[in-house]
């Protein structure tokens, strides 16, 4: 954390004003480097989280490209996975 965390907080403000409603559905994806440190469960046992929804109460960095989330966040990595993440119109999202 950085000093007492306010600049922390600066950032996230910062990222918030620049939000706006997407006008579109959109696919994006982020990576993971441990499946069991992210989700719980062993590789084995990812498919027993298929269909369930995940509400994200934060920040959460993705990109539209799933090559950069591949490079970035699969390697080095002991247990990768991408997600594929389909955000629905109205959601608020910062785009670069």
């Amino acid at each position: 954390m950085i000093g007492n965390g306010c600049a922390l907080v600066n950032v996230a403000d910062d990222l918030a004003s620049l939000a706006a409603p997407l006008a579109q559905r959109v696919v994006v994806w982020r990576g993971i480097r441990s499946i069991n440190n992210t989700f719980g469960v062993s590789s084995g046992d990812l498919e027993t989280l298929v269909d369930c929804t995940l509400e994200v109460d934060q920040f959460f960095a993705t990109t539209a490209d799933r090559r950069v989330a591949e490079a970035e966040f699969a390697e080095p990595a002991t247990a990768p996975a991408l997600y594929k993440v389909t955000v629905q119109p109205r959601t608020e999202a910062v785009s670069c």
